[in-house]
């Protein structure tokens, strides 16, 4: 192949190049290895004409799972629902709880004793000389009650019914015109009024009677008992209502049969009521 002295410069460029194609880049020691980035200064290799840059391929797509479609599951039944039948429901009434409150003590009873009937003794002797209390005692209401605490007042305490007139005591059993005259030692001087009691029964005769045979217009029916009577029943109130307002105050009560015994209930001491009572013995049982 024959070159003309022209075209060698050309032939000579070309095979330059060629050669600076094929010849490798220097050898250098690898350096640390270090994430590339986006950033990084490009490289270039030894040569001519050719720049090598990076180029960050972007990451290869995740793998998404395949998902296969389960068959559809069979609706569940619906729950068989069982008819009950309807009961009948009674309302609850609720009662509300109720305090029952303790029982009162019952009121206070009182048999005299020989230190209360000595005490009433002192209190009977201030009565009989115009001191002392205003005493109201009043007789049973019934009348079947009346002739059995007269029938028993004259058996055990020495009852005696008389007309009070002129100031002077009449009896039945005297003689026309003489007055009576009651031994102290023994008859209390305290007297009642017997209207409403038995004149038989109660240890005498009839006021009316009693009038008519002394010869008087006019007279009250009075009771008078025995001295140790008083002392006790004087003794049983001081006890229960105090001796002090009794010596001094405006004092009420009643007589009652309670079964078979006599009582003195019903009090009152200047118009305040006094719980309890006064029991006075067994009615027909002397002493008791």
């Amino acid at each position: 192949m024959r070159f003309a002295a022209s075209s060698i410069p050309c032939v000579l460029a070309a095979l330059l190049v060629v050669l600076a194609w094929y010849v490798p880049a220097p050898t250098t020691p690898p350096a640390t290895q270090t994430p590339s980035t986006a950033t990084a200064a490009p490289v270039k290799p030894a040569g001519r004409g050719i720049d090598y840059r990076p180029v960050a391929l972007p990451p290869p797509p995740a793998r998404r799972p395949t998902l296969t479609p389960r068959a559809a599951s069979p609706p569940r039944p619906a729950p068989e629902v069982k008819a009950v039948p309807a009961r009948s429901v009674v309302p609850e009434t609720v009662v509300p709880e109720t305090k029952i409150p303790a029982a009162a003590p019952p009121p206070p009873e009182v048999r005299p004793t020989i230190a209360d009937a000595a005490r009433g003794a002192r209190l009977l002797s201030r009565l009989e000389g115009g001191e002392g209390p205003v005493l109201e005692l009043a007789w049973p209401e019934r009348a079947a009650e009346r002739d059995r605490l007269s029938r028993h007042l004259a058996r055990c305490a020495g009852l005696v019914t008389a007309v009070l007139s002129g100031g002077r005591l009449w009896r039945a059993s005297d003689p026309p015109g003489a007055p009576w005259i009651p031994d102290r030692r023994r008859v209390s001087g305290v007297m009642r009024q017997a209207d409403g009691l038995a004149g038989g029964a109660a240890g005498g005769a009839a006021p009316a009677v009693i009038r008519a045979h002394h010869g008087l217009a006019e007279g009250q029916a009075v009771a008078l008992v025995a001295q140790s009577f008083d002392a006790r029943l004087l003794g049983g109130l001081a006890r229960l209502v105090g001796e002090i307002p009794l010596a001094k105050g405006h004092v009420l009560g009643r007589y009652a049969v309670a079964g078979d015994r006599l009582v003195l209930q019903g009090l009152r001491v200047d118009g305040a009521a006094v719980p309890g009572r006064v029991d006075l013995g067994a009615i027909g049982r002397c002493g008791g």
